[in-house]
């Protein structure tokens, strides 16, 4: 009789061995694709994103001083901070840049705008050696953004250049 419950106790090792060795592999399989989708989300959201604040600021840059628009972007969770570059003379162009951490390390996502002068509204302020407003922290959510299109002058040359402002937080 104990042969017997011995029996049953190693034939039932065996089963959940054997749902363990078949289970795990797809667990793991489906946790890698389910980050994997997180990422592209988060990669989409953020191109859109920044395609859209530099399709605006292009937009008021055209339209010239003092040109202003209002709109709302949704930064997704993973981004870490909105970079603003200048262009390095009055014939470059500028970039917004968004750095977002993601599975495969820090990824950054680019948009050009078609003149040098973006600056973000609390540094308001171009730096003739460097040519850099800097680095925007930002949390992830609904954001309302004012962009606003001025005149500046840069080494005794008028220029319009787009401030950025960040309204608020609604998320």
């Amino acid at each position: 009789m104990e042969t017997k419950r011995g029996q049953s106790s190693t034939e039932t090792l065996v089963m959940v061995g054997f749902i363990a060795a078949f289970s795990l592999p797809i667990i793991m399989l489906l946790y890698g694709a389910t980050n994997t989708n997180g990422d592209e989300l988060s990669l989409s959201q953020a191109r859109v994103d920044v395609q859209n604040i530099a399709d605006v600021a292009n937009e008021l840059y055209a339209q010239g001083a003092p040109s202003n628009r209002v709109i709302l972007v949704n930064y997704p969770s993973s981004l870490q901070n909105i970079t603003i570059r200048q262009g390095t003379n009055a014939k470059a162009t500028g970039e917004i840049v968004f750095t977002l951490n993601t599975t495969k390390g820090n990824t950054q996502i680019v948009a050009n705008t078609f003149f040098p002068d973006v600056l973000d509204a609390p540094t308001k302020h171009l730096d003739d050696e460097r040519r850099s407003a800097g680095a925007i922290t930002i949390n992830s959510g609904l954001h309302v953004i004012n962009l606003t299109a001025t005149n500046i002058t840069v080494g005794g040359e008028q220029r319009i250049a787009v401030l950025i402002s960040y309204v608020n937080n609604t998320g």
